[in-house]
């Protein structure tokens, strides 16, 4: 089976049966992402990243530039640790689809076309997932920053109407200028993986929207991107694009942790124990090879370095007992409370099974395993309205926060994209909102 031909046809095919379901997560989704977006414009990252990518102006609060251009929105949304994700492509979807299609040559489509065209990209999230990992990503590959330019770019194409040769040549330049690695987690750099996939489909719809040429052969051919991009070269099947009805495989995140650190942290809010105990307890952690190469065993330095801290995470997780935000990672980092933690390394391909065991003075209190289903695992998005205002009101009035709120959760379908960037700025630049 030829897979990039079986891939224009999923899309095509994909795009005639869309659930009114699909369309009521998407928009929960975009909330999710718009929280992420407008909260990492705060976060020192951003502001510097802001004068790397536009050097010669000064800027203070939102305006529309930022609600133009895909790179920066990229690496806003994506600075917290706290966008969404999901297990096929190993990406950071939202943040790459949602901040391409925000570009400026997009304005004029409703957004029910650009909801439309997100929701197509996240299913071709499915067969280009299943045909390059695990081994793509294992071999230290950032998911989002490759596979994410992907899915940028199916994203921007299908909303241009674009043809199955054109989208066939903006594959091929999109393949050409996507990178990102593993090796740069713990530090900015990582949030310009989601960044450059960002642009990296605005790019490449725009470069075969100006009649220049590629190559209509990226995936099938020796020298495709499966070979180059050393993936796991899966063959191609009808199995390859079935078996995923609806958007669960998206898991919207609570915590701004790498998602290897998810069921630690939701298994210790799960159990009981004395929390007066806390010096005496002592934890246990089974992490597959996989995870492992991921985190970090050590107490983090920065906020940066306690998104894969696995001490840092048990002790968060922790906190959120006591009543902490789980949205927010505290600016400065706080001493431990003198847990012991043990952690165990599994050779193991199931790459997200995690077990914990917590012990009280030698005697055993739990022990529990906690498996994330890759593909069929429940989509919580229950959750999202009140981190939507948790998250915002950490930098903006509660009145505020509310108009954003009901300007997305109001949003007209039928309405443009300019209409609802407009809406945006205009609210924010009504008054001084900083707190």
């Amino acid at each position: 089976m030829n897979f990039q031909e079986t891939l224009l046809s999923f899309i095509e095919n994909k795009s005639k049966c869309i659930a009114d379901k699909d369309y009521h997560v998407t928009k929960s989704l975009f909330m999710d992402w718009f929280a992420c977006m407008l909260t990492g414009m705060k976060s020192t990252s951003y502001r510097k990243f802001k004068n790397v990518v536009l050097t010669k102006q000064q800027f203070s609060g939102i305006s529309m530039t930022d609600l133009n251009n895909s790179e920066l929105m990229g690496f806003a949304s994506h600075c917290l640790e706290l966008d969404d994700s999901e297990f096929f492509c190993e990406t950071h979807p939202s943040s790459v689809i949602f901040s391409s299609l925000m570009d400026k040559e997009n304005n004029h489509f409703s957004i029910e076309e650009i909801f439309k065209s997100a929701i197509i990209a996240f299913y071709c999230a499915i067969p280009l997932g299943r045909m390059a990992n695990p081994r793509h990503y294992s071999t230290g590959w950032h998911g989002t920053g490759t596979m994410g330019s992907f899915l940028a770019t199916i994203s921007n194409c299908f909303l241009h109407t674009f043809s199955r040769t054109e989208i066939k040549m903006a594959l091929s330049v999109c393949a050409t200028k996507a990178s990102g690695i593993q090796n740069v987690f713990g530090t900015d750099a990582k949030y310009i993986n989601s960044s450059t996939a960002a642009k990296n489909g605005v790019f490449s719809r725009r470069f075969i929207s100006n009649n220049l040429t590629s190559s209509e052969k990226l995936f099938d051919e020796d020298s495709h991107f499966f070979k180059i991009f050393n993936t796991e070269k899966n063959t191609c099947t009808n199995k390859t694009f079935n078996g995923i009805r609806n958007l669960s495989f998206i898991k919207v995140k609570k915590y701004p942790f790498c998602h290897c650190l998810v069921p630690l942290i939701d298994s210790i809010l799960s159990l009981d124990f004395d929390l007066n105990e806390l010096k005496k307890l002592r934890i246990d952690v089974y992490f597959s090879k996989y995870s492992y190469s991921l985190l970090s065993t050590e107490l983090p330095s920065n906020t940066k370095e306690a998104f894969f801290s696995i001490p840092y995470a048990i002790e968060e997780a922790i906190r959120y007992k006591q009543g902490a935000s789980p949205y927010l990672i505290s600016k400065k980092i706080k001493p431990k409370l003198g847990i012991k933690i043990k952690v165990h390394v599994k050779d193991s391909l199931e790459f997200f099974n995690h077990s914990l065991q917590l012990s009280l003075d030698k005697n055993i209190l739990h022990n529990k395993t906690f498996v994330i289903n890759r593909e069929f695992g429940p989509n919580d998005i229950s959750f999202i309205d009140s981190k939507f205002k948790e998250l915002l009101q950490s930098y903006y009035s509660e009145q505020l926060t509310n108009e954003l709120f009901s300007t997305i959760d109001n949003l007209d379908p039928k309405s443009s994209l300019l209409n609802f960037k407009n809406n945006i700025v205009n609210t924010i630049s009504s008054e001084d909102t900083l707190k």
